[in-house]
C-alpha cells in the first residue's frame, strides 16, 4: 500500500503499471486513502458535540446587550420574555418558537426546556442539573458565568444525538462530491490524451490520480495549511495526463 501511494503521490508517470486492477479493486483503495484523509476532520466535530467559550460568551453579550433579567434558583428559571438569534441556533425564553427554518432552537420555560429542529421537538428536560445564577452577577463570579454556560452547553449537548449524524452526513458528502467532481474533471480533460487507451484506463487512471489530492488535504487536516486544497484540486488533471502521456501499449 505504501509503495502505491508512493507512486501515485511522487512518480504519477508510473500509475500505468497499476492498469490491471478490477474497478472494484481501485475504489476500494481510494475509499480507504479516503476515509483516512477525513479523520482530520472528524476530529473537528466536538466544535458540534459542545458549544464552545467564544459561542457561549456571544450568548453572554447578547444577554446583557439586552438587557435581560435571567435568574436560576431551585431548578426554576425567571426573566424577561425575549428571543436571542445566532446564526446556527434561536434561544426563546419563555415564549414559543414560531419560525419554521433549520436552525437548532432552545425554548425555556419556567422548569423545563424544549429543543426543536425544523420545528420538530426532539429533546425536553428539567432544570435539575443546572446550577443556580444570576445574570445581573455574571461578571462578578467565575461560578456564576459557568453556571449560566451550564445552561446551554448541557442542553446543546442532549441533542448531539442529532447533530453529529447531520454535520458527519454533511462534511463526508461535501468532501465526496468535490473528490468524484474533480475525478470526472481529469478523465474529461485527458480521455483524448493518448487516443490508444480505452475510456476504462483513462478512468482508472484518474481515479488513482486523485490521491495526490488526497494527501495534501491530509496534510491540510492536520497541520492546518490553508490553501493546499486550492492546488491539489488542479493536480489530479495533471497527473492523469503525464500518466497517460506514459503508457505506450496496453495489451488486451
Amino acid at each position: 500500500m505504501l509503495k502505491r501511494l508512493s507512486t501515485f503521490v511522487f512518480h504519477p508517470r508510473m500509475i500505468g503499471v497499476y492498469l490491471k486492477d478490477s474497478f472494484l479493486k481501485v475504489i476500494s483503495i481510494v475509499s480507504f486513502f479516503f476515509i483516512i484523509t477525513m479523520i482530520p476532520y472528524l476530529f473537528q466535530m466536538k466544535e458540534y458535540i459542545v458549544l464552545d467559550e467564544s459561542y457561549t460568551n456571544q450568548i453572554i453579550n447578547l444577554v446583557e446587550l439586552n438587557n435581560l433579567d435571567l435568574k436560576m434558583e431551585n431548578s426554576v428559571l425567571s426573566g424577561d420574555k425575549s428571543i436571542i438569534e445566532l446564526e446556527e441556533l434561536r434561544i426563546c425564553f419563555f415564549t414559543e418558537n414560531n419560525v419554521t427554518d433549520n436552525k437548532i432552537v432552545f425554548e425555556y420555560y419556567e422548569d423545563h426546556y424544549y429543543v426543536k429542529y425544523a420545528n420538530i421537538r426532539v429533546a425536553s428536560s428539567d432544570y435539575s442539573k443546572m446550577h443556580d445564577f444570576d445574570i445581573d452577577q455574571i461578571d462578578d463570579s467565575f461560578n456564576q458565568k459557568e453556571a449560566f454556560r451550564n445552561l446551554f452547553s448541557n442542553v446543546y449537548e442532549s441533542v448531539s444525538f442529532y447533530t453529529i449524524p447531520y454535520y458527519l452526513f454533511v462534511v463526508l458528502g461535501t468532501q465526496l462530491l468535490i473528490y468524484v467532481l474533480i475525478i470526472l474533471m481529469a478523465f474529461f480533460v485527458n480521455r483524448t490524451a493518448n487516443p490508444i487507451l480505452p475510456k476504462k484506463i483513462v478512468l482508472k487512471v484518474a481515479i488513482y490520480s486523485i490521491t495526490v489530492c488526497l494527501v495534501l488535504d491530509l496534510i491540510q487536516g492536520l497541520y492546518g495549511i490553508y490553501g493546499l486544497s486550492y492546488i491539489s484540486y488542479v493536480l489530479p488533471m495533471i497527473y492523469t495526463r503525464m500518466s497517460l502521456k506514459c503508457i505506450v501499449k496496453v495489451k488486451k
